[in-house]
């Protein structure tokens, strides 16, 4: 069964759409990631070198310039 795009025409705007959505994913996967440390970033809590440099990494991962092959780093 084939589906019919809605995109007609030049497929810059379609390529341009299913770019997006991958980053919206990796975006989310991102949010994810830094939401299971977040009550680490409490006021009340000390965190430590290596989970700040974990979680800027994480903040940092939308700046990588391949959406299909992001390095994510590694919690330490």
């Amino acid at each position: 069964m084939r589906v019919k795009s809605h995109f007609k025409g030049d497929d810059t705007a379609k390529d341009a759409r299913l770019l997006a959505d991958k980053w919206t994913a990796v975006r989310r996967d991102r949010d994810n990631r830094l939401s299971q440390t977040d009550y680490l970033a409490l006021s009340d809590n000390t965190i430590s070198g290596d989970m700040q440099i974990y979680r800027q990494k994480l903040r940092d991962v939308p700046a990588q310039a391949d959406v299909d092959n992001i390095t994510w780093p590694s919690k330490s």
